[in-house]
C-alpha cells in the first residue's frame, strides 16, 4: 500500500470520486506505485480523515505542461491546463520535474467484497 497526503479541497474531492487523477513528481517513491496497487489517502490537516483508491492507470511526462495533454483535465478537478499547471507550479518546481519527470495516478473505486 502508499501513502499520500492531501489538503482538504483535494482530499473531499478525492474521498467523493469527483478528482479521479492525482498528480505528483516522478520522484523514488512514486516510481513504485504499479497498476492495481491501492493508495491510502489523509487529508493533510486531519490525518484520521481516509480513503482508499485503487490505482487504474500511470501516465508519465517530463513536466506537467506535457503531461496535460495526455489526461482528461476535468479528471484532476480543474476545468483547465493552464489553471493546472499554475496550481501545480505551487508545489513543484520546475527543476523538479526536469529531475524525476511527472506523473498522473488515475484511480477507481475498489470493489466490494461480496
Amino acid at each position: 500500500m502508499h501513502y499520500m497526503r492531501l489538503q482538504e479541497k483535494y482530499f473531499n474531492l478525492v474521498a467523493n470520486g469527483i478528482k479521479t487523477i492525482e498528480l505528483r513528481l516522478r520522484d523514488e517513491k512514486r516510481r513504485l506505485i504499479c497498476e492495481g496497487d491501492i493508495i491510502e489517502f489523509s487529508q493533510t490537516n486531519n490525518p484520521m480523515k481516509k480513503c482508499l483508491k485503487k490505482v487504474k492507470a500511470l501516465y508519465a511526462a517530463q513536466d506537467f505542461k506535457q503531461l496535460c495533454e495526455k489526461i482528461d483535465i476535468t479528471k484532476t478537478g480543474f476545468q483547465t491546463p493552464a489553471e493546472l499547471v499554475d496550481v501545480l507550479h505551487q508545489f513543484y518546481l520546475i527543476e523538479e520535474q526536469k529531475k524525476y519527470g511527472v506523473l498522473a495516478i488515475e484511480l477507481e473505486e475498489i470493489p466490494a467484497k461480496n
